[in-house]
């Protein structure tokens, strides 16, 4: 399964996530976004307040293997994101035990998963528009 997900790493951002446009449809990939958790850093200065940094892990799934006009392939294209979900959230765990919320809570993977999924809804109705041609 590891030849299927392609970690692109943590992306850090302070109060703003990066997106992904068209450019990973194009690739027959779906990029699986964890939710963001909060991360408390040091203060700079005394009496300064405690600044959070927004944590996110991108996980770009690959269904060119599949053919997602099939019901076997829009299934494994599913198990496949929800697979990435929850390693994206367990990744933020394992480098940030102590973010809130705790990114394996099921709302972090939940949410990972409702946002590919919509992709991955678009990515089959492509597929079955086209082999129905």
């Amino acid at each position: 399964m590891t030849s299927k997900l392609l970690p692109s790493g943590m992306a850090l951002a302070a109060g703003a996530l990066l997106s992904v446009g068209a450019f990973a449809q194009d690739m027959n990939e779906i990029v699986v976004e964890s939710s963001p958790a909060h991360v408390e850093r040091a203060p700079g200065s005394a009496g300064s307040t405690v600044h959070y940094d927004l944590i996110s892990v991108k996980y770009a799934v690959m269904y060119s293997d599949l053919d997602l006009s099939t019901n076997s392939g829009a299934v494994e294209l599913e198990h496949r994101i929800k697979a990435a979900a929850k390693k994206g959230c367990a990744d933020i765990d394992k480098q940030y035990p102590l973010a809130t919320p705790a990114s394996s809570d099921k709302p972090c993977v939940k949410t990972a998963v409702d946002g590919a999924m919509a992709k991955a809804h678009d990515a089959i109705a492509a597929a079955e528009a086209k082999a129905k041609k």
